[in-house]
């Protein structure tokens, strides 16, 4: 019984952190996007 709670949490913790991530990429797009729009301009 142990094992189950502490495979979830480690999922959950995984979870977050991938979310984290995406998070961070979107930003990163965000951020090339408005630097490639500003040098075209």
């Amino acid at each position: 019984m142990l094992k189950l709670p502490y495979a979830f949490y480690r999922a959950n913790i995984t979870k977050k952190k991938h979310l984290c991530l995406n998070i961070n990429e979107k930003k990163k797009e965000k951020m090339t996007k408005a630097v490639r729009n500003r040098t075209y301009m």
